[in-house]
């Protein structure tokens, strides 16, 4: 909005009011404009998120024992060749699911709600802690 103002009316800066104040462009100012101007509210879609499983520290337990007893069976003495990788995505476009829309929409409509762009970082350390070159897959 900062943007906006400086490059449509830049004089709101640096006019003052009858007081003396100079405009501010604060977050009241936004969400009352938003708000009075376009009849605007923030609405977001709704979706259950991922749970922790009720047996976590169980399940946790259990992996450290198979763990142990593999490294024990196979001999594994030295800490460098105990490696563990994981993966995440790493979102570059956000497919946002809150938007503005009209109070008393019954449906709130966002384009590319299914679509998002990103790609997979690969992350590795040994049980040494030697932190591994990150791999980045893109698509194609």
């Amino acid at each position: 909005m900062i943007a906006r103002i400086t490059h449509r009316a830049p004089e709101l800066f640096e006019a003052s009011s009858s007081d003396g104040r100079r405009f501010i462009c604060s977050d009241f100012f936004v969400r009352r404009f938003i708000y009075n101007s376009l009849n605007w509210v923030p609405r977001a879609s709704t979706r259950a998120a991922q749970k922790t499983p009720d047996d976590a520290d169980q399940q946790i337990y259990e992996c450290f024992l198979r763990l142990s007893l593999f490294l024990r069976d196979a001999g594994i003495r030295h800490p460098e060749l105990v490696i563990n990788f994981d993966q995440t995505q790493v979102v570059m476009a956000n497919n946002t699911t809150k938007t503005f829309e009209v109070e008393g929409a019954r449906q709130v409509n966002v384009i590319g709600k299914e679509e998002k762009k990103a790609f997979t970082a690969v992350v590795g350390a040994s049980a040494a802690g030697t932190a591994l070159p990150v791999q980045l897959i893109f698509k194609g």
